[in-house]
Formats: structure tokens, sequence, C-alpha cells
């Protein structure tokens, strides 16, 4: 029998209707020996199952569909999104090629390959789908983004401009990934007006890419509150993007989740995070996870909300109670997940950084929730009870500027690990007693340098007219951005061959290069977090910056924690001087040197066990706390 024919379709329609997609499975699974050579029947029941988030029940029902009816596009089609959207990809390429083979103006199956190709950096093949695309629907909106996308992987930032402005062109209503990387590329370009309107711009979006549109607003303005932290040091503009976070979240029906369950003889302490792999979240959980695994003193969940699998992932794995696959979980089954799991404490790693799940937390999976070591700033959602950090990050007069309750660790806000490092040979001296001249260093994302910055660091190369500056950053591929950012230099009376500016290298090399800096100079608002930790272990004396909140104030806790506090500055005017006068004492520089190289293992910036005592006390004592007040 074929499902159109059957007594109960109009009973399943109905409910399909209502949403009541478990129910619909159940019928369906009641007549399924009746419609067992039904194609239509397995591939409703496999995008039932892919509603309800049964992927692995999706895959074999749309499975047995094309054994049934092996040119059936539409369960060919989903099953290779479905394939996409595990990492599956060349499962996917495949069927999507079939596609193309068979239906030679299947644009969606063009573009749906252009993607592929893109992640896995395929450039060439990936614009040539794409363009293929177009040139089959030429107002295909989404094939003009995903060709900007494409454009802007490869520093082509005019092709990618002219792309992303066509997609919006063709999108009337305002395709709001387009302002959002469009924004990004401004960014990059230092045209900050141009940037900023383009994520206003996203916030406005009510387009066809939404099926529900607060949950895309609050993505676009998760976006906007993360990329303010580049702009400027205002908390009060941050503020009122935070609220309106905040207020936009949709919150997963209560009657949907279930009740807490928590064990009082140990607390299971989770993190949620997209990091745990080499990136620097991996670098900072790396050693500190095995040291709590080895204290056992609490039972450590992992909730990856990645499908990235690298040494350092396999390493972090061994060390949890738990490990959990998250990314395709929706809200509700990611916060039953949590709950089922009976956690006493929720840390996330992510805040408002890409790909992030924070707006789980607005519905309290856990019963104590932290804001901790990836994003370092007010996330806006009261609801997490604490952010983590340090006297000098985050003073408590600055309780102000948070929702979230400050609590302060005893020396710094976080670890660096330093096994995977420990092997990296340190130059004992300063190259200037080489070189013969001061070489000055960043290595922090491109981004985070500002006019205001570029007009500071040129001040201080032309008082020390045989400086060099030494930037590494991965947008230095093109030359045309690299002449942009020279000529900006140039301007204010920098000579060019005291710039040297080189692509971004995998992080051993990238370490190495460190020997080749006399002094590192610290980004503002947005000071460096990883890259000061890493340019500290390689001894390295970093000049930094007072800010007014978290992201911007990095730089004082680890030069506090080194026993540098010379060189921290008040203002920009503070921030030159320091340079220039080190700089023309050698004699300084290289006392600072064989000091950093003497003490600076001993830190707190790279003590695993202070740090492990230190965390482990706060986290016991936030529970402690939390038992009292819910007696």
């Amino acid at each position: 029998m074929l499902l159109k024919d059957h007594k109960n379709l109009n009973i399943i329609l109905k409910l399909i209707d209502s949403s009541k997609f478990n129910e619909v499975k159940e019928e369906l699974l009641l007549i399924k020996d009746q419609c067992i050579n039904d194609f239509a029947f397995y591939d409703l029941l496999a995008q039932i199952c892919e509603k309800i988030g049964d992927i692995d029940s999706a895959i074999e029902n749309y499975s047995i569909s094309l054994k049934l009816n092996s040119k059936f596009y539409q369960s060919k089609f989903n099953l290779a999104v479905i394939y996409y959207k595990k990492k599956e990809l060349d499962k996917s390429e495949e069927l999507f090629q079939s596609l193309i083979n068979e239906y030679k103006k299947d644009y969606n199956s063009y573009y749906n390959l252009g993607i592929i190709k893109f992640e896995k950096h395929n450039y060439f093949d990936a614009i040539n789908f794409l363009n293929k695309a177009i040139s089959i629907n030429n107002f295909f909106y989404a094939a003009y983004h995903q060709l900007g996308v494409v454009y802007e992987a490869q520093g082509d930032f005019i092709s990618a401009i002219s792309n992303y402005q066509k997609a919006i062109e063709l999108d009337t209503k305002g395709y709001a990934l387009s302002y959002n990387n469009l924004g990004n590329i401004y960014l990059a370009l230092k045209e900050y007006d141009k940037a900023r309107l383009c994520f206003k711009n996203a916030l406005k979006f009510k387009g066809k890419k939404s099926s529900n549109i607060d949950d895309k607003n609050i993505k676009f303005t998760s976006t906007l509150i993360s990329v303010s932290h580049f702009l400027d040091d205002n908390t009060d503009y941050r503020k009122k993007f935070l609220q309106r976070y905040r207020n936009n979240i949709s919150l997963v029906n209560k009657n949907l989740i279930n009740n807490y369950s928590y064990n009082n003889n140990i607390i299971r302490l989770g993190f949620l995070s997209n990091g745990f792999r080499k990136y620097p979240t991996g670098y900072f959980l790396l050693d500190f996870i095995k040291k709590l695994n080895e204290k056992n003193c609490f039972k450590l969940h992992a909730f990856s909300n990645s499908t990235y699998n690298d040494e350092y992932t396999i390493k972090l794995k061994s060390n949890f109670t738990i490990w959990n696959d998250v990314q395709f979980l929706n809200n509700e089954q990611l916060i039953n997940l949590i709950r089922d799991q009976e956690i006493n404490i929720l840390i996330d790693m992510q805040g408002h950084t890409y790909d992030n799940r924070i707006e789980i937390f607005a519905n309290k999976p856990a019963p104590v929730q932290i804001s901790w070591a990836a994003y370092l700033s007010s996330t806006g959602i009261p609801e997490i009870d604490y952010i983590l950090g340090d006297k000098y990050v985050t003073p408590i007069e600055n309780q102000c500027n948070y929702v979230e309750k400050i609590w302060n660790l005893p020396n710094i806000w976080c670890v660096l690990s330093t096994s995977d490092i420990n092997n990296i040979f340190v130059s004992p001296e300063s190259p200037v007693n080489k070189n013969g001249f001061i070489t000055f260093g960043c290595f922090n994302n491109v981004k985070k340098i500002n006019d205001l910055l570029i007009k500071s660091w040129s001040k201080i190369l032309v008082n020390v007219p045989q400086s060099k500056l030494y930037i590494k950053s991965d947008q230095f591929i093109k030359l045309e951005f690299i002449k942009t950012f020279k000529n900006k230099f140039i301007s204010k009376g920098v000579r060019e061959n005291q710039l040297i500016f080189e692509n971004s290298t995998p992080r051993e090399d990238l370490l190495k290069c460190y020997n080749k800096v006399d002094i590192a100079l610290d980004t503002f608002p947005y000071s460096g977090g990883t890259t000061n930790f890493e340019l500290s272990f390689m001894c390295v004396p970093l000049i930094t910056m007072k800010g007014n909140n978290f992201i911007s104030r990095c730089g004082i806790s680890i030069n506090e924690n080194l026993e540098m506090q010379d060189l921290i500055a008040n203002d920009f005017n503070e921030y030159e001087k320091i340079a220039i006068n080190l700089a023309k004492d050698l004699n300084k520089i290289n006392f600072i040197k064989s000091k950093l190289v003497k003490n600076s293992r001993n830190s707190s910036l790279f003590n695993i066990d202070k740090f492990s005592k230190d965390f482990t006390q706060a986290i016991n004592d936030m529970w402690t706390f939390f038992l009292k007040q819910n007696r």
C-alpha cells in the first residue's frame, strides 16, 4: 500500500500541522509494514526523524527511500544536506554531484557543491560551481553571498564586497549575513563607520532566511556585541545591545524542560565550548583539565559545540568524565541533556564569539552558571551568575559594567598550558644585541589595530628612527591589503623599511618568531589575550595600557603577575613615552629580558598547580554559597 492511499493519512497530516512530530513518528511506525515498498513513506519518516533530532534514523530512512527509487530528488537532496551538516563532505558531495548529473538546471545542488568545495579549501571549483548556480538563476542572492565568502577567504576583498552587495541588492528585505560579513571586511580595512552601519543593518533583518525572526536577530546582535570591542572602550554603548540581546531571547517552554536534579556528594562541572581543539580555548584547557581530572575533585563534563577533532580534542577527551557532541542539538535538547547529566555548575566558554550557544543560559540549565576565559566581557545574561576574573581585569569597582557578579581569583583569571610548547627555544638575549636596532612587535589579530594605535605606533617609530615594527597576522595575504596598511604608517612619517608585515604561520613557528622581537606592543581597546600569554612565555616584555573593561585590561593582569608594572600605561601619551624611553635604554631592555627568562615560568601565568587550586576553591565556594541560599 502507498502512504497516499492509507486511511490514517489525514490523522498524520493533522499531527504534522500541529507540529506533534513525535506522535507522527509513532503513527508512521504503526503502519510501516503496510508501506514497505513506498519510497515516499520512508522519505516522510526520515523528515520526521530529522525534525525530532533522530539523525541516524533519518539517514537510514532516506537511504531506504533511495533504494526503492534511486532518482527520488527530495530524499537524495535531504540526505546530502544531512551528510553536509555531519561534516561527511565526501558523501554529501557524491549525492549533490549525482543530482546535477540527473538535473542539469539544479542550481541548488550547484550552490551546495560550491559550499562543499569551499570547505575543502578548493576555492577554484567553489567559484565555478557558484557561478554555475548564478548562470541558471541570476536572482540567487545566496549564491552571490557565498561567492563573497570564498573571495573573502582568499583575501580578495574587492570581489567579496561586490558579491555581498549584489546579494543585498537582490534580497530587497536585506540579507543579514551579507551585511554581517561586509561589516567584517570593513573592520579589516579600518573603515569603521561603514562597518558599524553594516552591523546595524544586519540587526534590522526580517528576511526569508529566517524561520524564527527573534532567534536570527539575537545571532546578529551577538555579532555586533562581539565586534564592538574592536571599535571602542565604551561600556555604556555596549550595554544597550546587551539588553536588546537578552530581551530578544526566545526561552524554551518550561513544560518541555526536565527538572533540576543534582548530586551533593560531588560537583558535576560542565564546560560548553566550540574550542576543544587546537585553538585558544584548547591552549588554556589542555594542562588544566588534566590537572583537574588528576585531583578528582569534580566530575568533568564536556559539551562540545563543534565537529572539529584534532590531537588536542583527543587529549582533552581523555580527561573528561563524560564527553558530549552537541552541535546538532537544538536548545531544548541541549538544555535537557545538561539537566539529565545533573550538572551542578555550567561554564560557558564562548560568550558572544562565533557560533555560540549562549542563549541557552537564559533558561538556567544548571543551578550555577559561569562565564569564563573565552569571552572577556559581560554576556548581558543575568541568569549567568558569575564572571570569573581577577583584581586587575575585573576590579570590584567595575561591577556596574556586568550583569554577572564578579568572582575574582586570587592571582590571575586564566592559565596557559605549556606541555605542548615546552620544547620551543627561547632566546636568552634580546635581538637588539645582534641586530643593532630595536624591533617592536605585535602578533595580535590585525582587526585589533585601529587608527589610534597606528598613530601612536607611528610616533614611537619616528622617535626611534632606527627601529622596526614587526606585525604577523593572517590578513597579510594580499599585496593590496598590505600596501593599504603600510600607507597608513607612511602617511604619518614612518619609513617603509621600518615595517615588517608577515602572514600568520602555524603556532609553533609563530612562537619562535618572538625571538626576533625586543618589545611587544599591546593593542587597545582590544588587548591581547592568548597572544599576551604566549609572548610572555617567550619572555618578550609587553607595553600595555589600562582600559575600562575586562578585554582592555588583560595586559595589566599579565604584567602585574610578571612584576612588570613599569610597562603599564594610563593613556596613549604614557604608552608612547614608555616605549620610546625603553627602546633607547639597552641596559634596561637586557635587564628585563633576563628577569623574564629567569622568572616567567614560575609566574601565575603558567602555574597549573596554583591555578587549579584557586579555581577548585572558587567552584567549591560558589556551590556552598548556592546551597546556603537554597536550603
